[in-house]
């Protein structure tokens, strides 16, 4: 098994992201992983690593690739919105926000519908991609905090990889 602190391994599993060995140095820590995670309490150094990309440009599988070769915690903000989507104190904004036509019968938020209004570049699309931020990011935020909370806590881990389309 890799140790973090020696190499990332990363087989050349997609076609759009190739990784390498790569030795930890200082210059490529700064440059690849952040500082410590900030959260309250005894620090002790857990990098995160942030894989961003496009959709289906591989950064799941290379986050599974390197959890199957070193102890880390993978965190997946994409699940993290769907789940957001599901809060009702979410729903009851984006209500607010967007109308009933987001929502289907369940009650439940059509990231289609929701999509439509929202991924544009006339400026009423703008608008509204900035009033999902305003209300969804947050949201993402704290629950991504949770669960590097919890990957700290497990001790267990070399690092923390963030699986993300942005940082």
């Amino acid at each position: 098994m890799c140790r973090l602190a020696d190499c990332f391994l990363v087989p050349p599993c997609s076609p759009f992201v190739r990784f390498t060995i790569l030795p930890v140095v200082p210059l490529f820590r700064w440059s690849f992983v952040s500082s410590p995670v900030d959260i309250p309490g005894p620090k002790a150094f857990i990098p995160l690593v942030g894989l961003v990309g496009g959709i289906g440009s591989g950064k799941s599988t290379i986050a599974r690739g390197l959890a199957q070769r070193m102890p880390v915690a993978i965190l997946d903000a994409d699940r993290s919105g769907h789940d957001t989507l599901r809060q009702p104190e979410v729903k009851v904004a984006l209500r607010q926000a967007f109308g009933d036509s987001i929502f289907d019968p369940l009650q439940e938020v059509q990231r289609a519908q929701l999509a439509a209004l929202v991924f544009g570049s006339d400026d009423r699309a703008r608008q509204n991609r900035q009033t999902l931020e305003q209300i969804v990011h947050p949201v993402i935020r704290a629950d991504i905090r949770r669960q590097l909370q919890e990957a700290r806590d497990r001790g267990q881990v070399q690092a923390v990889l963030l699986d993300a389309p942005i940082l």
